[in-house]
């Protein structure tokens, strides 16, 4: 179970760090929302509740930061996420 978490974890990580590739296209309250998901995480380690919800707003927030830097949402961008997110939460689950 540790090894999932340190996946979400590291999959969450990159969230701050595509917010600080596209740092001159994004508003400032947009990158501090883009590291939310990896604190709520971060806070809440000891559950597994803390990484479904931020798995959740991880996509959320990808959707988001679509729409305002590039002016609309690339669904196939958004699925590839949600797969990521889905199969980290039922890898989190079965182990």
């Amino acid at each position: 179970m540790v090894i999932i978490k340190w996946l979400i974890v590291f999959y969450l990580g990159l969230s701050p760090l595509s917010a600080w590739v596209y740092r001159k296209q994004m508003p400032k309250w947009l990158q501090v929302l883009y590291a939310c998901p990896l604190l709520l995480c971060l806070f809440l380690w000891q559950t597994s509740w803390g990484f479904l919800l931020g798995l959740a707003l991880a996509c959320g927030v990808r959707v988001l930061g679509g729409l305002l830097i590039f002016g609309e949402n690339h669904l196939s961008h958004f699925l590839s996420h949600l797969a990521v997110s889905l199969v980290l939460a039922l890898g989190l689950f079965m182990f």
